[in-house]
């Protein structure tokens, strides 16, 4: 498996932008933008593009994907001829190009290209942990998703909260799983998605909402 930063889809954050020409400082100079450039792996504007691109969506149609709680991973192996691995090697050739535009020399540019590899893998697979059941869990339930949010602060999982409000663990799957098809398919029916994306996805999603039901999210 692998690796990249995305989107609000991909829902990350803008890096610092990568600096300009030379001086009689030029080495200094270059260590500052290795520097900055260590946290190249966020996602950029340009990132999100490229993703989108790759995989043959609208940005927002990537941006609304990710908010329900897929990864990039996710929905890169749903989209026929697409995977993680291609996706991720496009963007780490993009950000490779604009580390050689900024002079540095060959090493750092090895260097930072370990740096984004590792840091576009982690997000690649990245999630807002519970956006995958939140919101739909919340709609079943017949509560505010504040309201929820405040009960697995307390440690309780979305499964022990259906529970108090007389869902079994069966049923509250049951039913985000409905939110999710709903959404699906009304991207089919606009043309956004095929059938056969539209169920590898929901697939996807089942597995990730069996997890995160009986996830403790607790703290503050």
């Amino acid at each position: 498996m692998l690796a990249v930063a995305l989107l609000a889809v991909i829902a990350a954050v803008l890096i610092v932008t990568l600096g300009g020409a030379g001086n009689g400082h030029g080495h200094d100079r270059r260590a500052r933008i290795a520097r900055r450039s260590a946290g190249a792996g966020k996602v950029q504007g340009s990132d999100a593009q490229l993703a989108a691109s790759y995989l043959g969506l609208s940005p927002e149609a990537l941006r609304r994907r990710l908010r329900r709680g897929e990864t990039l991973n996710e929905v890169a192996e749903s989209i026929p001829g697409r995977s993680p691995r291609e996706l991720m090697r496009t963007v780490l050739a993009h950000r490779t190009a604009e580390l050689r535009k900024q002079g540095l020399t060959p090493a750092q540019v090895r260097d930072q290209q370990q740096h984004l590899r590792e840091e576009l893998t982690r997000q690649l697979r990245r999630t807002r942990r519970i956006g995958a059941a939140l919101g739909p869990a919340s709609r079943y339930l017949g509560i505010e998703q504040a309201q929820l949010r405040a009960q697995l602060r307390s440690g309780r999982t979305i499964a022990q909260v259906a529970a108090a409000h007389g869902h079994s663990r069966a049923e509250l799957l049951a039913g985000i799983l409905r939110v999710h098809a709903q959404r699906l398919e009304a991207q089919r029916r606009a043309g956004t998605i095929t059938a056969a994306e539209a169920r590898r996805a929901l697939a996807l999603l089942r597995k990730r909402a069996e997890r995160l039901i009986d996830i403790s999210f607790g703290g503050p």
